[in-house]
């Protein structure tokens, strides 16, 4: 049975036009009857195809979503309508690029997805039109310290 339809989850890939030559990239749009996401609508989750359906599942108790972008992999509190983050990759003007798991606070959560992966998130759960200003607070921050390390 395929969990997304069981929530009564819509999911829908939107167009976002070519970031690099000839390699198109699409947001997500998630909605349900009780739950609204639009914070990945207008960001690069998927590159290259707009097929999501290997990319978005269910954690083993229903009461997350996991979406694994090309440069992040989101998680979405289905009943607090709210986002976290698992990974993320940040890049700096130099060509710097670094793949990680944000930390920042002290919240943590364990889940298990319907993939068989296991998911320790340390970032917060923020609500769905505040998610974008914490995460660039998060990414200001982290850039500054890998250009401190990058001097040493």
């Amino acid at each position: 049975m395929n969990l997304l339809h069981s929530k009564s989850l819509s999911i829908t890939a939107m167009p976002l036009g070519e970031i690099r030559m000839g390699c198109e990239a699409w947001g997500l749009s998630i909605a349900g009857k009780q739950t609204a996401f639009s914070a990945l609508s207008n960001h690069s989750v998927l590159v290259g195809s707009a097929n999501w359906n290997d990319r978005v599942v269910h954690s083993r108790c229903g009461d997350y979503l996991i979406v694994e972008g090309v440069f992040f992999t989101f998680v979405l509190s289905l009943g607090h309508q709210t986002l976290s983050l698992y990974k993320a990759t940040l890049r700096d003007d130099t060509g710097t690029w670094c793949e990680e798991t944000p930390i920042f606070g002290k919240d943590t959560l364990h889940l298990n997805g319907t993939n068989g992966k296991h998911y320790y998130v340390q970032f917060p759960f923020i609500p769905d039109e505040k998610f974008w200003p914490v995460f660039r607070a998060y990414e200001q921050l982290r850039l500054a310290q890998i250009a401190h390390l990058r001097r040493k």
